[in-house]
């Protein structure tokens, strides 16, 4: 089962990005824990699992640089 972790954020809504990406991670998990119960390695499917969560949180928390800038914006408007 391949996954195409090469979404385009510019091609879909941030809600529908941010569902695609969780249901990538679902499977994936998935797909480790049955990995796991027949004792076969996992490593792709958790550096994949890794870099999905680090976009996930990319897009779910703002840097410090987004939060100085929309308070800045909201000051000064």
């Amino acid at each position: 089962m391949a996954l195409h972790t090469k979404l385009s954020f510019k091609s879909m809504s941030k809600q529908q990005y941010m569902q695609t990406l969780q249901d990538q991670i679902k499977r994936l998990n998935v797909i480790i824990d049955r990995k796991i119960m027949i004792g076969r390695t996992y490593r792709a499917e958790a550096r994949q699992h890794r870099l999905l969560v680090a976009k996930l949180r990319k897009h779910r928390n703002p840097g410090f640089f987004d939060k100085l800038s929309s308070v800045f914006h909201r000051e000064y408007a």
